[in-house]
């Protein structure tokens, strides 16, 4: 998988751009994340949904430059999803999901008339993953990847509105001997200020 998407990500940057004007731009976005159930893996077998989680709040910001419809960029992901069942019952106390993630990314920009686009996406990256208890905080980083695609609207020359969806898929984190899922689902908004 890693080698997979790391091709797919040289392809969509590398090709086509050596004779392009390049332009930098900065973005924004918030929207709701949809954590899939955590299993637990270890040597005694899986624990199916061994944890399962409330809507969160994603945000993200980058910086990128964009030729020829391809775009590069940096970002920096924050997501914090509260736990709504753990082992099938409610958690004694607050106990949070928090994932932070820097990732870089290429995209594909498809235009269309009328000023909108389409385009497609995927990253690579590093995630700090941390459960989060009125007591204690457990974490580590990971590798994660992610894919999607939106459409955006370009509202002035410098400006465009943008709506996506982003699968983000951090590796399994590790705590004492046992390995735990994770991934999510997540529908962003926000916008691209290009230079």
């Amino acid at each position: 998988m890693r080698l997979f998407l790391s091709v797919l990500f040289l392809f969509f940057f590398v090709t086509g751009t050596a004779t392009a004007s390049v332009h930098p731009y900065f973005a924004g976005a918030v929207g709701s994340g949809f954590m899939g159930n955590t299993d637990l893996l270890s040597s005694g077998g899986t624990f199916s949904d061994y944890a399962t989680y409330q809507q969160g709040s994603p945000k993200a910001s980058a910086i990128g430059i964009v030729s020829d419809y391809r775009r590069f960029e940096l970002s920096y992901i924050q997501q914090l999803s509260a736990v709504d069942t753990l082992m099938n019952t409610k958690p004694a106390s607050g106990v949070n999901l928090s994932i932070n993630s820097i990732m870089g990314n290429v995209y594909r920009d498809f235009p269309q008339k009328s000023g909108f686009l389409w385009y497609l996406m995927t990253g690579i990256g590093s995630s700090e993953v941390s459960i989060i208890t009125s007591s204690s905080v457990l974490r580590d980083k990971v590798f994660t990847w992610q894919a999607g695609g939106g459409i955006g609207l370009k509202v002035s020359k410098h400006l465009l509105i943008d709506c996506g969806y982003r699968y983000i898929k951090p590796s399994n984190l590790t705590l004492f001997g046992v390995d735990l899922t994770y991934a999510s689902h997540n529908v962003m908004v926000g916008s691209r200020f290009s230079f």
